[in-house]
């Protein structure tokens, strides 16, 4: 492949990518993605709506996150046992035989589920509540450590054996004992006995080997140390082709990108054509001077607000799976070269959605019906909160009837306090006071049992 046809290739896919980008961008500003995350969050309130005119913080009931929290322990097994039980086959296959080995799959799976290293329950768990507000994505997979295998073609005899051998043999010489030049001339001219009882020659001899050491012997490499693992992909960094098939498999690609660290990838076997590549994260100017936040891990911030940490010293990476060539492709912003490109068999990346869109393959987030009701029951708790605090105790009083020293007494006092006054009847009268509004209370109501509609859960 010519450089020029390569770089050709790179630019298409990364064409692909930002038009992908668009068709996400367009379905989350639909869905309102980023906010339904902050409402699950309880950030439900924003800039000048988080305070009121006296700058005291206005209610928030986060009924979508206990919604939520409610649903999640009949969705999600903390402790799944995995069930594989052998299918009749075609073939002349006994059926114990494929009893035996659906067992031998059945007790992998467990264990490799249940493996802390694995993370299969914290990565599960976490793309499930991503499902929530978007999509859920995982992607499994395994990763070997492999060393020389030293039992390779039979393992050779050590040098002080074969030494101590040669000593012990009889008619040999002592160590020290020089060799006079006759006899080198005789063994020289002596040719080793290697035949057999019939007289033809054979082979030397060599050392047996182990059961287990004859099962891998003809392997010049052998695992050191290998890994199953799960891991969840961030919905906001996964995109699918645009054709925008329901169907995962019958879509053009998929794919998502993450930032990885230059020297990284630059230090791994397992990329290429990473001489000339380079950072394209860069850090604020207002940060570039703080050298603990230049060293610091990046990320963080919320969704609202831009990131204080940026990607200094990283390349956003694309992963693409082309499921039409069935190939893999690793492509990193800013170089013209494919990272690395492969074959693959079997996809590695599976999509948990709700609730499918018919027309497109992002679906329907579940959050997306309950921003309404949210909203409508902050307000009404918040108009709650405005009446206790406007309907106060609140009098008049005749100066003429009562003198100001004895109206302190009831203002001041305690229980049992008397104060004198020339017209009880006439010196004080209470201020008419705004009276609490069932019509708040039943709107609350209202407000719940709509959210409860629309989550489907039952209060």
């Amino acid at each position: 492949m010519s450089r020029e046809t390569e770089r050709s290739q790179v630019k298409r896919w990364f064409g692909r990518i930002t038009e992908a980008d668009k068709a996400y961008e367009e379905w989350s500003k639909d869905y309102k993605t980023q906010r339904s995350k902050r409402y699950y969050k309880g950030h439900q309130r924003t800039g000048e709506d988080r305070q009121d005119a006296y700058e005291n913080e206005r209610v928030i009931v986060n009924l979508i996150g206990s919604t939520i929290k409610t649903q999640i322990p009949s969705l999600y097994f903390y402790h799944p046992f995995v069930r594989i039980v052998g299918a009749p086959s075609l073939s002349d296959t006994s059926m114990a035989e494929i009893d035996d080995h659906a067992k031998l799959l059945q007790d992998t799976a467990n264990t490799i589920i249940r493996d802390a290293n694995t993370n299969f329950r914290y990565e599960t768990l976490i793309a499930l509540k991503d499902a929530f507000w978007s999509f859920g994505v995982c992607e499994i997979g395994y990763s070997a450590e492999f060393t020389d295998n030293p039992s390779y073609a039979g393992r050779p005899p050590l040098a002080e054996d074969e030494k101590a051998k040669k000593e012990m043999a009889p008619g040999s010489k002592p160590p020290d004992e020089p060799v006079s030049p006759d006899e080198i001339d005789t063994l020289a001219a002596t040719p080793p006995d290697i035949t057999g009882e019939d007289g033809l020659n054979v082979p030397e001899p060599k050392p047996e080997l182990s059961e287990e050491d004859q099962a891998f012997s003809g392997l010049k490499k052998i695992v050191k140390s290998e890994q199953f693992f799960v891991r969840r992909i961030q919905p906001e960094m996964f995109r699918c082709s645009t054709s925008s098939k329901v169907t995962l498999e019958q879509n053009d690609w998929i794919g998502y990108c993450e930032w990885m660290w230059v020297e990284d990838l630059k230090a791994s076997p397992a990329y290429s054509n990473t001489s000339k590549l380079k950072a394209s994260g860069e850090l604020k100017k207002e940060y570039q001077e703080n050298s603990m936040l230049a060293g610091s891990d990046p990320g963080g911030g919320s969704d609202d607000e831009p990131s204080k940490r940026e990607k200094a010293g990283m390349v956003l990476v694309w992963r693409i799976w082309s499921l039409r060539e069935k190939k893999k492709y690793t492509l990193a912003v800013g170089s013209d070269k494919f990272l690395r490109k492969e074959d693959y068999k079997a996809l590695p990346l599976f999509v948990l959605r709700f609730e499918e869109d018919p027309d497109q393959f992002y679906p329907i987030p579940p959050i997306f019906p309950m921003l309404g009701p949210q909203d409508e029951y902050n307000d009404s708790r918040e108009m709650l909160r405005n009446l206790r605090n406007t309907v106060y105790p609140r009098y008049l009083y005749n100066e003429n009837n009562i003198e100001l020293p004895e109206l302190e007494k009831l203002e001041e006092g305690g229980p049992n306090v008397y104060a004198k006054a020339k017209d009880p009847q006439n010196a004080i009268f209470p201020v008419q006071q705004v009276t609490l509004d069932s019509n708040i209370v039943r709107t609350l109501q209202i407000a719940k049992q709509d959210l409860q509609q629309v989550s489907m859960v039952s209060g």
